[in-house]
């Protein structure tokens, strides 16, 4: 979404947004409080209360705002004027990058989707974001021309090969990343 698009408002609350999510992915989900927050980003507790109802609402837009910008990133790098090769090369970068500037924030968003499971509060968010990356694999899917797997089914192997080369990351496995690609690479070919 264009910033021309947004109200004010809105352009305030998504720059709020962008400066609590590295107090949010270094705290988690449990340990970071409306206060914590706010300390950390340089606001008062009145300015966050102004824009999000608590934390939950505050977690589940930084979250949302964050995969709205890591989908778009994806899906400029899948372009269909490149072989297929060289998409795969272009989406597999995009997610390397990802795992080693982002690893806290992609820790957050899984932190959320578990508390889902729990709390219906969040179900809603989480729903919207496995809904918009189940369509960004819809695009890669007929971007490569895969037919023997569904979107759902491309973003769960993706996903699943994604969260355990995060978990090695952030455990300090120097080779995760690298393990991730070889893999990834196998399979989009082999599909």
């Amino acid at each position: 979404m264009s910033e021309k698009s947004l109200s004010k408002q809105e352009i305030k609350k998504r720059e709020l947004a962008v400066h609590t999510l590295s107090v949010l992915s270094d705290m988690g989900y449990a340990s970071a409080s409306l206060r914590d927050i706010a300390s950390e980003a340089g606001v008062s507790l009145g300015v966050i209360h102004y824009y999000f109802e608590d934390k939950i609402d505050l977690i589940c837009y930084c979250v949302s705002i964050y995969k709205e910008r890591f989908i778009d990133q994806i899906l400029a790098s899948v372009d269909s004027e490149n072989p297929p090769n060289r998409i795969i090369d272009d989406f597999l970068s995009v997610l390397m990058e990802s795992i080693e500037q982002d690893a806290k924030t992609h820790r957050l968003w899984y932190d959320i989707r578990g508390q889902a499971m729990f709390d219906d509060k969040f179900k809603f968010v989480v729903n919207d974001i496995e809904n918009r990356l189940t369509l960004m694999f819809q695009h890669i899917r007929a971007e490569l021309g895969i037919k023997r797997y569904s979107a759902a089914e491309l973003y769960a192997m993706f996903d699943g090969l994604f969260r355990f080369a995060l978990h090695r990351y952030l455990m300090g496995d120097g080779f995760a990343i690298r393990n991730f690609e070889t893999v990834a690479t196998k399979l989009l070919q082999a599909l």
